[in-house]
């Protein structure tokens, strides 16, 4: 059971459609639409056919799950957010790895063009809920917060407490009742915003669902800077003129900030962005991966493969194409799930349940796993020492992979910053702004 609010409770079927329609048709009305019109104008990264098949393969397992009341929730309040002029990220975390989200506008990353696997934002074999990461205008976010409680009542919505019993302004649940009568709830002081003593740990036994309003700093630079120039049409979706202008990654070269404190504050991205030299936006969330500390190991060997091809040849012929922009290295967590996906027939959700059994050191797991992935690594023509070779590259337990599709929503701020200042930080300090 959860506690999850209808949606039509609070946005009558008739705003929405003249005709009713219960929540399930009506995501599933708004993906179709919202697809269609994503691929009418811009270049799709494969067949069409392949979209549809993908969509209605995550609306089959958003309505199993009864989840569509979320999506409609989430996708609700970010377009809210843009209706009103207030800048939205391009997702962050494993969000953009629903095409769901991509075609509802709840996120602009096309995860069929990077690969992205639903399962890794939601695996259907895991008893939990899926959990959009939206970045928004931090100057405004809090006008966001004040559209969500007045749309379902401010005793409805609490911001949750860390561990330490802080309130977390950009952790929220939405309830479809008083939050009183099923958990401690008290004023915060600092935002007046109701908050409750759970913590994200506590919030899946209680029945709760977690939204998430993310303070972006970036966004609100950007933001400023295009309202002074009076730059219209500029926006996440529209990519900041196709992620290949050159003047953008002559400043990257050179280490230019992203302006995101999680990249800017780690003391390895600027660093990673002389050593790398992106010239393209493979090799930026490429940077933004490789900045993080745990996959920072990685940046050497990376290097010496990128500046130096012949450095590839001990690449698999296999896996190719999976690591191809990484110059045969596995560094993301997706890769390691196309691997299993495409080498050895493993379902999605089993090959997020593997990426899950590394991070948890289960070396037992990784046993059995590696048994199955050779058995299916035979049928597509691998010899048995193949197959445990590839699979050894990259089945070390309690070894850290990065997120793909957070590594390119946040190198997609990176760029459009970047994109800015080449193009118009003349222009904006010569009016007389910082």
């Amino acid at each position: 059971m959860n506690y999850l609010p209808d949606f039509f409770s609070v946005t009558p079927a008739h705003s929405v459609n003249h005709s009713p329609l219960t929540e399930t048709q009506l995501l599933k009305s708004l993906s179709r639409k919202g697809l269609s019109k994503i691929l009418s104008s811009v270049s799709a990264a494969a067949p069409i056919s392949d979209y549809n098949s993908r969509l209605e393969s995550e609306l089959g397992i958003i309505d199993e799950k009864s989840l569509s009341s979320y999506f409609l929730i989430v996708s609700d309040y970010v377009q809210w957010a843009k209706d009103n002029g207030i800048a939205v990220g391009p997702g962050r975390g494993s969000g953009p790895c629903s095409l769901v989200g991509f075609a509802l506008g709840i996120t602009s990353i096309d995860p069929i063009k990077y690969r992205l696997p639903f399962e890794r934002f939601f695996n259907p074999h895991r008893q939990v809920f899926p959990d959009f990461d939206i970045d928004f205008c931090e100057s405004r976010r809090d006008e966001v917060t004040d559209y969500i409680q007045r749309k379902y009542k401010a005793n409805h919505v609490a911001q949750i407490s860390s561990e330490s019993s802080t309130p977390l302004p950009s952790r929220l649940v939405i309830c479809d009742r008083p939050l009183a009568v099923i958990a401690p709830v008290y004023p915060n002081p600092d935002t007046g915003v109701q908050a409750t003593t759970l913590t994200l740990a506590k919030l899946a036994d209680t029945g709760l669902v977690q939204f998430n309003v993310i303070n972006q700093k970036a966004l609100t630079i950007n933001q400023q800077m295009t309202d002074a120039l009076g730059i219209e049409n500029i926006s996440a979706e529209a990519g900041f003129a196709g992620l290949n202008d050159e003047s953008a990654y002559k400043l990257l070269c050179n280490g230019e900030k992203s302006n995101i404190s999680y990249l800017d504050e780690n003391g390895h991205y600027l660093q990673a962005l002389k050593s790398v030299q992106p010239r393209k936006f493979e090799d930026l969330y490429a940077t933004v991966a490789l900045s993080h500390p745990p996959v920072h190991k990685f940046l050497p060997e990376f290097l010496k493969r990128k500046h130096n091809p012949d450095n590839v040849s001990d690449c698999h012929p296999a896996i190719e194409a999976i690591t191809y922009d990484t110059y045969g290295l596995v560094i993301y967590q997706e890769q390691i799930m196309n691997v299993l996906h495409d080498l050895a027939d493993f379902s999605f959700a089993e090959a997020d349940s593997f990426r899950r059994a590394l991070l948890r050191s289960d070396t037992d797991a990784v046993t059995r796993y590696e048994v199955e992935f050779i058995r299916g690594a035979r049928k597509h023509g691998l010899t048995e020492q193949e197959a445990s070779a590839i699979f050894g590259t990259f089945a070390i337990p309690g070894e850290r992979y990065f997120n793909k599709s957070h590594a390119v929503a946040f190198a997609t701020i990176a760029y459009q910053t970047a994109w800015l200042k080449a193009r118009f930080l003349t222009t904006y300090n010569s009016n007389g702004n910082g």
